[in-house]
């Protein structure tokens, strides 16, 4: 891979953190003292490496804590099946829960609505369909008061799968703490799971859930860590990686953290090169709960984010074993240049690239803080009638150091390196603005396709008008930034921050720019989920009630496209006249 600094990433040493992390704090779960300890350790190697500003912010954070539980089949066998408590779930009484088994399976949105599950223990997969946020949600829903998460395959026994539910992205306020489920859930291994469904086969399943956790405020201890450019700047790249983990966390995330501290350490002994600061920000209250910890930082440090935030990039899980390929994921506004920056390392593995998703802390996508994050992967491997998935100890008790490949994780570092290098050793603009605001004609265009009719029960003629002018305009500002002066490009970034701010709120979120979605969120599966209500009110049979209701929606919805659009359209045309 060619790059012209070179960067120093020490192996040995980051091996030397992932032990260290993982065997004296094996247990970094958010609220712990292991977690403390883990982030008074990341703030001393970074004092240690002699990095500028090293500080650990803290923050209150909505938490759980959950005990072992246990399910007990009472008919037509009576047997105990060992089961981890799902984070935030309701606690049962000494006695237990008593109930009914169904299986739902995958539990997709249509899976729930084939049975009365009212009282009932829902049986549904953790490997598949929405996550464990939107299930425990349409399990409260559809009435259930138990929720049973089956873990994919694996080649050991007895493996279980850590989940939480909060469903709330971030800490909850007054009004989304009253939306985090009221229900008992917990998850059973694989195998327990195909033995329940042997038994649901025709016959009633009758079960006592036992199943203990909390919920309560706790402190993230989270060290953040900045590396000054060589002349005065307060431009900076966002490098973040979480630390709180589910036990023991070796690959997930204890070699992130490794990763982001030997950076740290390399990119300091070369600050004559950096023309953008470089900031290090290692989460707490990423796993459990639910991108708490990145939110956080978005809250407090808002002014900058908006005013000085370059790009920002995520180390999650580097040096697995078995991973044969990487996938990335990247905001539209980055594609080509990520796409450019790939050829040009000559890489020796093809990188493909897709939009960004709505996970692994992507906490900035509302506000115009664009990124990316690039992956591991490799095959899953048949075992019998099953597969078992790739990366099937993420989560687990068996995310172990025997999960660890130093090849791997030494490839990846030299990737992530070149990320940094790229972004950091120069002052040109990294952004193509047209790529996202054709992602929004796209999906506007393909709502209109399969409903016709929405062009008129919503007016959307003068919107489509000037949204195709806006696409034409930011074609425009993309083929002509490249020629100008250097003394222009504060003036370009500053339009270009603009122009991302605007458009953001309607092409990554349903929720807009001051407010976080749901965790999980389902409207995710297709690009710009704020037009979730048009591809509802396109399916709903119209003058019904649910028509009227989803009609005012969706025109409200049409009118932030619109003020959005003119906005943008506007300033572009003037700016670029």
């Amino acid at each position: 891979m060619d790059s012209q600094w070179n960067l120093q990433i020490d192996s040995e040493r980051a091996w030397q953190h992932v032990r260290r992390l993982t065997e004296d704090m094996p247990g970094r779960y958010t609220g712990t003292k292991e977690c403390e300890q883990a982030a008074e350790y990341i703030a001393t190697e970074l004092h240690h490496a002699k990095v500028d500003e090293v500080e650990i912010e803290n923050y209150p954070g909505y938490g759980t804590f959950i005990s072992p539980g246990s399910v007990e089949v009472l008919a037509p066998e009576h047997i105990f099946i060992n089961c981890e408590t799902v984070g935030y779930s309701l606690s049962t009484e000494a006695q237990g829960l008593t109930a009914e088994f169904v299986d739902i399976g995958p539990g997709w949105e249509a899976d729930w609505r084939k049975y009365d599950l009212t009282g009932k223990a829902v049986l549904s997969n953790a490997w598949e369909g929405p996550g464990t946020p939107e299930k425990a949600r349409l399990a409260a829903e559809h009435g259930a008061i138990a929720l049973v998460l089956v873990t994919w395959p694996a080649p050991e026994a007895n493996v279980c799968t850590f989940r939480a539910f909060k469903g709330v992205w971030g800490n909850p306020d007054r009004e989304s703490m009253h939306t985090i489920p009221s229900i008992v859930a917990v998850t059973i291994s694989y195998s327990d799971g195909v033995h329940l469904r042997t038994l649901l086969r025709g016959q009633n399943v009758q079960g006592r859930i036992y199943a203990q956790a909390t919920r309560e405020w706790v402190t993230l201890h989270q060290p953040i860590a900045t590396v000054r450019a060589a002349q005065p700047t307060e431009d900076f790249i966002l490098v973040a990686g979480h630390l709180d983990v589910w036990r023991p966390g070796v690959t997930d995330n204890a070699t992130g953290v490794a990763l982001m501290l030997e950076m740290a350490r390399s990119l300091t002994a070369r600050q004559k090169d950096l023309k953008r600061n470089i900031v290090f920000a290692f989460w707490d209250g990423h796993e459990v709960l639910e991108a708490t910890g990145s939110s956080c930082f978005l809250e407090k440090h808002w002014d900058a984010v908006r005013e000085h935030g370059i790009a920002q990039l995520n180390v999650d899980s580097p040096g697995l074993i078995g991973a044969d390929h990487y996938l990335s994921f990247a905001s539209y506004e980055m594609m080509d240049f990520l796409t450019n920056l790939h050829a040009q390392l000559h890489f020796p593995e093809e990188i493909k690239i897709a939009p960004l998703t709505r996970d692994s802390d992507q906490s900035f996508c509302g506000v115009g803080f664009p990124g990316w994050f690039t992956i591991e992967w490799g095959p899953s491997i048949p075992k019998g009638t099953a597969t078992i998935p790739f990366f099937w100890w993420g989560h687990t008790l068996f995310d172990t150091i025997d999960k660890f490949d130093a090849k791997r994780f030494e490839r990846t570092a030299a990737l992530y390196a070149a990320y940094v290098e790229a972004l950091s050793s120069t002052t040109s603009i990294p952004y193509r603005l047209a790529p996202a605001v054709t992602a929004l004609d796209t999906a506007i265009k393909k709502c209109i396709f399969e409903c016709p009719s929405l062009n008129i029960w919503l007016h959307l003629e003068t919107c489509q008008q000037e949204l195709t002018e806006l696409v034409h305009l930011a074609h425009q500002l993309d083929t002509t930034v490249q020629d100008r002066a250097p003394i222009e490009q504060t003036a370009i970034l500053a339009l270009y921050r603009d122009m991302m701010q605007l458009i953001a709120p309607i092409l990554y979120t349903a929720s807009g720019r001051y407010r976080q979605d749901r965790y999980g969120d389902l409207r995710y599966r297709e690009p710009a989920p704020i037009l979730a209500p048009w591809r509802a009110l396109a399916q709903t049979p119209p003058q019904s009630e649910d028509w009227y209701l989803l009609l005012t929606e969706s025109l409200r919805v049409r009118n932030q496209l619109s003020d959005t659009i003119y906005k943008a359209t506007s300033q572009l045309r003037t700016t670029l006249a």
